[in-house]
């Protein structure tokens, strides 16, 4: 969720220690197109979009080298900034060889990292970092505490607002980051929240139900949501909350929809990787069967939801 707190909130030490914690040398350990399509069309065309063959549409592979999004890349291609072979190419859905031709943007030819160079990297954000690889005003970012996150081409899957901390997801497989972060494929994240106010029943039953905001149109998914501890003095509350993530700022809206203040966000959990474990800081390279949970987790949504992959 991406909504910015007042700096006197990291001030409030509300609850008891353990609670508290709760709300406050890396290295990588290796661990062990068309609506009438069928499930298993669909399945096989977001596997298509995920793999690397043999020919491929030239802004696909631009996006995979991490030049662009494959959006941002056709307009690379029709600005005639990309050179194939010494031919300059003008035309989208042109097909290309990636293993094989010569592909140059802006002078520079790209390289296209293979299945045994792709990472999977979980991260605990601290504080006082964006979400971000690189920044023109030197703020912390995610390269601050991964040193070869440039190098490795590392994108940030859903990130968290520079005040937020949690669980954070890298990856340089970029055909996956789509699948993972668009609302069609709902996938759920969970939060430890901290709010200003004390927390009705019926607050928590209608967050339950998929609460209505208020002056707009939505209507949120029913989410899981339960009260860890109280602050009575300081007039607050410490949730532990599972949503479908669907529009920005969303945490900070459904509080506000209960008469509440977003005070700080921990995320917990994304899809099903767990941050237990991983210190604040820190960061671990994905399992190999963390990173198939993930892959499943997509494919069953294409069937689940019938979702068109364009």
């Amino acid at each position: 969720d991406k909504t910015s707190r007042p700096s006197q909130y990291n001030k409030v030490k509300p609850f008891s220690d353990k609670s508290n914690n709760l709300l406050n040398n890396n290295r990588i350990n290796k661990n062990d197109s068309n609506e009438n399509h069928n499930s298993d069309e669909l399945i096989a065309n977001l596997l298509e979009s995920v793999k690397i063959t043999d020919e491929e549409r030239l802004q696909k592979v631009l996006a995979r080298a991490g030049i662009a999004s494959r959006r941002e890349s056709e307009k690379v291609i029709l600005d005639g900034r990309v050179v194939v072979n010494g031919v300059i190419v003008t035309e989208l859905g042109t097909k290309v060889n990636a293993r094989k031709d010569i592909i140059i943007v802006d002078g520079k030819r790209i390289t296209l990292p293979d299945s045994k160079e792709t990472y999977w990297i979980m991260l605990h954000k601290p504080r006082d970092t964006i979400s971000t690889i690189s920044d023109s005003s030197n703020r912390n970012t995610l390269s601050s505490l991964i040193p070869k996150a440039q190098e490795l081409r590392l994108i940030p899957v859903r990130g968290l607002d520079r005040d937020a901390t949690g669980l954070i997801l890298l990856t340089n497989d970029i055909g996956w980051i789509h699948p993972l972060t668009h609302p069609s494929f709902r996938h759920k994240s969970r939060y430890n929240i901290v709010v200003k106010g004390l927390i009705t029943e019926l607050s928590l039953e209608a967050i339950r139900l998929g609460l209505q905001l208020p002056d707009t149109d939505i209507k949120l998914q029913p989410a899981a949501v339960s009260i860890l501890d109280v602050d009575r003095p300081n007039n607050l509350t410490l949730l532990d909350i599972t949503i479908e993530e669907a529009i920005s700022n969303q945490l900070d809206l459904m509080v506000k929809a209960i008469n509440c203040e977003l005070i700080s966000v921990k995320r917990t959990e994304f899809v099903s990787i767990r941050l237990k474990g991983l210190k604040r800081g820190m960061w671990k390279e994905l399992s190999l069967t963390e990173i198939e949970q993930l892959k499943d987790s997509c494919k069953n949504a294409v069937k689940k939801y019938d979702i068109v992959v364009k």
